[in-house]
């Protein structure tokens, strides 16, 4: 046995890989065209025909959830659908669904959205979605932010924008 430093003999290991940097590229493969490690998993998701019970559930859900205008029902599936078939899209918009109770259901169409994001899939608190530090957006490609609103809207509305848009 030899007494060797690790790092050293990585450093000097003729079978190790070495990348430009690591990126999140949704869509892209391990290893981007330009060397970057990329950190993006696929969902492990596989579209599929839906049967009949889950299909009346899901129309069922959104019909209850958009009761009071269920012409933007179209826009709302266009909206997430779009970056799901169009890898890596940042949508510069966000939907806000608010209610005067809880427990109509607004949390789980966004878990059920969520599901088809696998990794990139986060639950947000209103504690942590206001920090500067937003360590909880790394990797994330899909956000839904629980009990979003205080008493101070206007303040809450401000900031959204800037996290949706930047």
């Amino acid at each position: 046995l030899k007494r060797v430093t690790t790092s050293k003999a990585w450093l000097e290991w003729p079978g190790r890989r070495a990348h430009r940097a690591i990126t999140f590229a949704p869509g892209e493969p391990d290893v981007t065209a330009s060397n970057e490690l990329n950190t993006w998993r696929p969902a492990g998701v596989e579209p599929r025909p839906w049967d009949k019970a889950h299909r009346d559930a899901y129309r069922q859900l959104v019909a209850h959830l958009f009761h009071t205008c269920p012409e933007t029902i179209p826009w709302f599936e266009r909206w997430v659908a779009y970056p799901l078939q169009h890898l890596g899209a940042k949508l510069t918009s966000a939907v806000l669904m608010h209610g005067r109770t809880t427990g109509t259901g607004k949390s789980m169409l966004g878990i059920l959205i969520g599901s088809c994001y696998g990794s990139a899939f986060r639950v947000v608190e209103r504690e942590r979605i206001f920090v500067s530090f937003n360590q909880w957006a790394v990797g994330a490609c899909f956000a839904l932010g629980d009990e979003v609103m205080s008493s101070d809207h206007r303040k809450d509305a401000d900031l959204l924008k800037s996290l949706v848009t930047q």
